[in-house]
């Protein structure tokens, strides 16, 4: 954060130490760190909770299913599966087909193919591949996939983002399957320093779009009813949020309201949140920040998700040395203390 605006989140929100007055759950898992290895998260069984995904470089799976005590006790399930492995290949986890579980989607970047497996009844990928596409889709120069229900019927869609600032949208059909660009969109978020991030900030069941940049500027561009976009909603520039080296956002319901906020978390592990408002944006600034001194160090990737079924995201904390877990979660007015 800019020197000023530290300065107003002291005198305007008390900057807490983390303490086990924030409930957590931590394991020695042991689980996925091997080299080649990344974590992922879904809800792969329906349950509304959770659940791991460990990927690695030749293509191996394993899940971890979430319980109802808000913990992990080890794989629920493995498979050799040798899927979405070769060169240029990245995993990618959406809701495709409306069936209320996580699927795995695998795009090579270089070809733009496409593979989806759909997860069955008892939250696995036993199936395989249940489609296929080679019609090479957002493969060009700069493109960056990303996944969202952009038209609000239950189904991940597909966004291609280039750093042009072009958009390409293909739309799920009833099957989860995908036919092509459906819309496109050119010029947003693509100048010097932008990122984007997708989020439903107004909580009407469409993804929207999230453009932050290097300076903490901010601007959403809202989805229509039928999942396209007419350009920025809102925008707050200069606003000097999550932009310092180190820094680093997060999107997800922590306060439990239907909308999507902002996390940002540095490398000494300090917490600061955003929540939305009820016109589905960040005019009000920081809603809450702590110093958690919690997954900073050099091994350690933070992940956010609900994983208690509360409907308030949690913070997962991965140790890729080592596998050792942590879970810190969110109380019911969206805070970690």
């Amino acid at each position: 954060m800019t020197t000023l605006l530290s300065t107003a989140i002291l005198v305007l929100f008390a900057v807490v130490t983390f303490t086990d007055a924030c409930s957590i759950w931590k394991k020695d898992m042991a689980w996925c760190f091997h080299s080649g290895s990344e974590v992922h998260v879904g809800d792969f069984n329906g349950d509304s909770i959770k659940d791991m995904l460990c990927h690695d470089r030749s293509g191996h799976k394993w899940i971890a299913l979430a319980d109802r005590h808000r913990s992990f006790s080890g794989t629920s399930w493995h498979s050799p599966m040798g899927w979405c492995y070769k060169d240029h290949d990245g995993l990618h986890i959406g809701e495709f087909n409306g069936d209320g579980r996580s699927d795995m989607l695998c795009h090579n970047s270089k070809t733009g193919h496409i593979w989806i497996a759909y997860a069955n009844a008892k939250g696995n990928f036993d199936a395989g591949t249940g489609w296929h596409s080679e019609s090479g889709w957002c493969n060009h120069s700069g493109a960056q996939l990303f996944i969202g229900d952009f038209n609000g019927d239950g189904r991940d869609d597909l966004m291609c983002h280039d750093t042009s600032g072009k958009k390409y949208i293909s739309h799920a059909d009833q099957h989860g399957a995908f036919k092509g660009t459906s819309w496109s969109l050119s010029g947003w978020c693509g100048h010097n320093g932008a990122e984007l991030y997708l989020g439903d900030f107004n909580g009407d069941s469409h993804t929207d779009m999230l453009c932050h940049d290097s300076s903490g500027s901010k601007w959403i561009a809202f989805a229509s009813c039928d999942g396209v976009y007419s350009g920025t909603n809102w925008k707050k520039l200069a606003m000097g949020w999550c932009s310092n080296s180190g820094e680093n956002l997060h999107v997800a319901d922590f306060n439990g309201d239907g909308r999507d906020d902002m996390l940002c978390h540095d490398g000494a592990g300090r917490i600061w949140i955003a929540y939305s408002n009820v016109e589905g944006n960040f005019k009000d600034g920081i809603g809450w920040s702590v110093s958690m001194k919690w997954c900073y160090h050099s091994q350690e990737k933070l992940f956010v998700g609900d994983f208690d079924g509360d409907n308030h995201s949690d913070m997962l904390c991965h140790d890729i040395g080592d596998g050792y877990k942590w879970i810190a979660f969110a109380n019911l007015t969206g805070t970690f203390e």
